[in-house]
């Protein structure tokens, strides 16, 4: 018996959209659909998985803010006034870069500033 393989796409928000089986068969994630109750029953049979995501721009770019915004939580400290780094040229100049990532124009290639020792 040949090893049967599916590609499971996750589409944004990790949200499951269709599974493609090894001969190129789409079968869309519905309750509704027979294909997919038939691939349910044959799940035990599988022996690979393989998640592949499919992103637009427009879901890419909120990873790349919510990363961002994530990295720039992550040294707010810096910019409290009882701070030793508060006010730092380095620090102030690593947050400014943080919040232009959004200015460059291919979300799927970021190039991200290097993060400071604390």
């Amino acid at each position: 018996m040949t090893e049967k393989t599916y590609i499971i796409k996750i589409g944004e928000e990790s949200t499951p959209i269709s599974i493609t089986r090894s001969d190129g068969a789409s079968i869309p994630i519905c309750n509704e659909n027979r294909d997919y109750q038939e691939f349910l029953k044959a799940s035990d049979e599988v022996k690979t998985f393989e998640l592949a995501r499919e992103y637009t721009t427009e879901g890419k770019w909120a990873e790349v803010r919510g990363k961002r915004d994530a990295l720039l939580k992550e040294c707010d400290w810096t910019q409290l006034p009882d701070s030793p780094k508060y006010q730092d040229k380095d620090w102030l100049e690593y947050r400014q870069a943080l919040r232009d990532i959004t200015e460059q124009t291919d979300p799927f290639n970021i190039v991200w500033p290097v993060r400071l020792e604390e």
